[in-house]
C-alpha cells in the first residue's frame, strides 16, 4: 500500500511538473503580449509596403516573425526586470525607426534596406545629405508614412499602458456584479492563464518551430561567410525583417571588404611581362576593341532572335548586310547582375574550383599591356568618394587602387537614360589600341523610366497576349519599348567606332521575367528551383559581334571564326578569354580552349549559380 501510494505520488508530481511546464509556455505571451501583438502589426504593416525581396507566402513570414517575437519574450521572462525594459524599449524605438525609414525610401526610391542603400548612404556628402533631408521633409509621401507609424505607435501606447488597467477594472465589476460573476472572473483569468496562452503558444511552435530553426541556420551560415560568391548563394529572403535586413547589409559589407582586399592581392602581384602587346606579322590587333555590356536582357523579347515585335530593328539591319553575327546559344552563370559581373570579368572561370578572386581582372591585362582602357557606366560610376566599397556589385572596381591597375578613364556621373554615355566618349584619350567597356542601364526594373517618352513605340494594345491582363501587357510594352531604345542606344555607340579598325561585342549581364510561359511576373525569381523556364528567360543571354569594315578587310580570318563560331555554346564568364584572343596580347591567364572564336575552343557544361548545370536542366545533348 505504501509503495503504491509512493508510485501515486511520484505520478502527480510529474502532473504537475509537466502541467507547469505547460503554462509556463503561455507565460512570454501573457507578460508580454502586447509586445508581441503591435511589433507583428507594424512588421506586417511594412511587409504589406515593401514586399520585396519576399517569395513565399506573406503567412509563413508572419509565423517566422511571431516565433522571433516569442523567443525574444521568453527571453524577457528571465532577465532582470530592470535589465528586461530596457532590452524591450529599446527593440521598440529600433524596430519603429527601421520600419517607419523602409517603407518610406520604398515607396520614394523602390528601394528596401539592402547593401545597395547603405553604399548609397555612405557615399553621400554633408550637402547632399542636407538637400536630401529637405527634400524628404517636403515630400506627401513622407507625411502618409510618418502618420500611419505615428497611429500605430500611439495605439501601442495607449493599449500597453492603459490596456492592463481596463482589464483589471473590467474584472473588478465582474466580481462586484454578483457572486456568479466573481467566479466567471476567476474562472476566466484561470483559463487564460492556464490553457488559453499555452496552447497559443503550443501551437505557434508545432506550425512554425521547424521551419524557424532552419531559417535561423541559415542566418548563422551567412554571418560565418568571408566570401561574397557563397555569401550570394543564401537568398536575402532569409532576412524577412527591416532590422535582419540591416544586419545583412553590414555583414555583407565586410564580406566585400574580405573579397577586395583577396583581388587587390593578386592584382598587385601583375608583375612585369604578365601581359605583353604583341604585334603579329599579320597585324591581328584591332585598335580598338568595345565591348558592351547590357542589362536584364530576354533575348527572347529580341527581334533578331526571332521576337514577333520590332524591337531591334536597327541590330536586324546590321545582321541583314551582314556587318553582326548573332550568337544563339550564349548563357551567363548568374541571373544577379554583380555576381555576372565578376565572372565576365575575371579571367578565373565558374566551372574551375575556387573563386573569381583566384583570376585577374582581364582589363588590367589590357592597361599592363599598353592598351588605353575605359569603363563608362551607367551604374557602376566612379563614386565621389572612391576609398569606400561599393556595395551595389561593382566594389571591386571602385576601389582606387584596383581601378588605377585597371583603367584610363572613368566616368564620374550618372545619366538618366543610356544615350549619355555617348557624351563621355569625347574625354577619352585615344592611344593606338583602346579597350573600351560600356556598362548600360538597359532593361532594368522599372521599364518605363529606361527610355525617354519620345521612345514609346509599343502600347498595351500591340501586345498580342489575350491570357494577359491591361496592366501586364502595359508592363510587357515597357518593356518592348526599352529593347528597342537599347538597340537604339547599342547601334549609335557602335557607329562611332564604324570608321576604326574595330570590333564591337554586345552581351547581358542576365535575362528578366517579362510573364513569359507559365511565370506570372517580371523581374527575376531568385529561388534556387531553377526550370528550364527560368533559365530560358533569366540566364539565356544575347551575344552580338559587329566588325567594321576596316576590321573585316584587315583581319578576314577572325571574321571567318566569328561566322563559323556564331552556333557554338558559350558562357559570358570566357568574355576575359573571347577578348584577350582578339587582342593579340601575350599573358599566362588566356586559355585558348575557353576563347570561342580559337581553333582550340572546346565547349564545356556550363554551371548556373554554383549548384546546376544548364545543360542538364535544358536536357540538351552532352558535349
Amino acid at each position: 500500500m505504501e509503495q503504491t501510494k509512493q508510485t501515486a505520488g511520484n505520478r502527480n508530481r510529474a502532473i504537475r511538473k509537466i502541467w507547469r511546464g505547460f503554462q509556463m509556455m503561455g507565460r512570454p505571451i501573457l507578460r508580454h503580449g502586447v509586445f508581441i501583438l503591435f511589433m507583428t502589426l507594424l512588421a506586417v504593416i511594412t511587409y504589406s509596403i515593401v514586399g520585396e525581396p519576399h517569395t513565399k507566402h506573406p503567412l509563413f513570414y508572419v509565423g517566422q516573425f511571431m516565433m522571433d517575437l516569442y523567443v525574444l519574450c521568453a527571453l524577457f521572462c528571465v532577465l532582470p526586470k530592470r535589465a528586461m525594459y530596457v532590452l524591450k524599449y529599446s527593440l521598440y524605438a529600433l524596430s519603429y525607426a527601421l520600419c517607419f525609414v523602409e517603407a518610406f525610401v520604398f515607396r520614394r526610391f523602390f528601394l528596401a534596406f539592402s547593401p545597395t542603400m547603405l553604399h548609397l548612404i555612405l557615399e553621400t556628402n554633408d550637402g547632399e545629405a542636407s538637400e536630401f533631408i529637405d527634400s524628404v521633409l517636403q515630400s506627401p509621401l513622407f507625411t502618409t508614412t510618418l502618420l500611419e507609424y505615428a497611429l500605430l505607435l500611439t495605439a501601442n501606447v495607449v493599449i500597453g499602458r492603459w490596456g492592463y488597467v481596463w482589464y483589471t477594472a473590467l474584472a473588478g465589476c465582474l466580481r462586484r456584479s454578483k457572486p456568479r460573476g466573481k467566479l466567471w472572473g476567476r474562472a476566466a483569468g484561470r483559463a487564460m492563464q492556464g490553457i488559453v496562452f499555452p496552447v497559443a503558444a503550443l501551437i505557434l511552435l508545432v506550425s512554425n518551430g521547424a521551419a524557424w530553426s532552419r531559417e535561423k541556420w541559415k542566418m548563422v551560415d551567412f554571418l560565418l561567410i568571408d566570401s561574397t560568391t557563397e555569401a550570394e548563394k543564401i537568398s536575402g529572403n532569409v532576412f524577412y525583417s527591416p532590422p535582419y535586413r540591416v544586419l545583412y547589409s553590414f555583414k555583407f559589407a565586410l564580406v566585400v571588404r574580405h573579397d577586395t582586399s583577396q583581388l587587390i592581392e593578386r592584382m598587385q602581384h601583375l608583375g612585369h611581362g604578365t601581359a605583353e602587346m604583341t604585334e603579329p606579322i599579320d597585324g591581328s590587333a584591332p585598335e580598338d576593341i568595345v565591348v558592351i555590356i547590357g542589362e536584364s536582357y530576354n533575348k527572347h523579347h529580341a527581334q533578331c532572335y526571332g521576337y514577333d515585335a520590332e524591337t531591334t530593328p536597327r541590330l536586324a539591319e546590321m545582321q541583314k548586310q551582314g556587318e553582326l553575327t548573332v550568337f544563339t546559344d550564349a548563357v551567363t552563370p548568374w541571373n544577379i547582375t554583380a555576381n555576372a559581373f565578376k565572372n565576365m570579368l575575371s579571367t578565373h572561370s565558374a566551372d574551375s574550383p575556387g573563386t573569381w578572386t583566384d583570376g585577374v581582372l582581364f582589363p588590367a591585362l589590357f592597361h599592363q599591356a599598353g592598351w588605353g582602357t575605359a569603363f563608362i557606366s551607367n551604374q557602376f560610376y566612379r563614386s565621389k568618394r572612391q576609398n569606400r566599397s561599393d556595395f551595389n556589385g561593382s566594389f571591386f572596381l571602385n576601389d582606387p587602387r584596383i581601378d588605377s591597375l585597371c583603367f584610363d578613364y572613368r566616368n564620374t556621373r550618372h545619366y538618366r537614360y543610356d544615350e549619355g554615355l555617348w557624351k563621355e566618349m569625347q574625354h577619352v584619350d585615344r592611344r593606338k589600341h583602346n579597350l573600351y567597356i560600356f556598362h548600360l542601364m538597359g532593361q532594368h526594373v522599372m521599364y518605363s523610366e529606361r527610355y525617354p517618352q519620345r521612345h514609346s513605340y509599343f502600347s498595351a494594345d500591340d501586345v498580342s497576349r489575350p491570357e494577359l491582363g491591361m496592366k501586364e501587357r502595359s508592363i510587357v510594352a515597357a518593356y518592348d519599348n526599352a529593347t528597342r531604345y537599347n538597340d537604339s542606344v547599342v547601334s549609335v555607340l557602335i557607329g562611332k567606332f564604324r570608321h576604326r579598325d574595330a570590333v564591337v561585342i554586345y552581351l547581358a549581364d542576365h535575362g528578366d521575367e517579362v510573364y513569359d510561359g507559365n511565370l506570372r511576373m517580371f523581374g527575376r525569381n531568385h529561388s534556387a528551383m531553377l526550370t528550364p523556364e527560368i533559365l530560358r528567360n533569366e540566364f539565356e543571354v544575347p551575344l552580338v559581334i559587329w566588325t567594321s569594315p576596316r576590321f573585316k578587310a584587315k583581319h578576314r580570318e577572325t571574321v571567318g571564326s566569328i561566322v563559323s563560331a556564331a552556333g557554338s555554346a558559350f558562357a559570358t564568364d570566357d568574355l576575359p578569354h573571347l577578348v584577350l584572343g582578339l587582342s593579340g596580347i601575350r599573358t599566362s591567364y588566356y586559355k585558348p580552349e575557353r576563347d570561342i572564336l580559337s581553333p582550340l575552343y572546346r565547349p564545356r557544361k556550363r554551371p548556373i549559380k554554383g549548384i546546376a548545370i544548364y545543360e542538364d536542366i535544358m536536357g540538351t545533348v552532352e558535349l
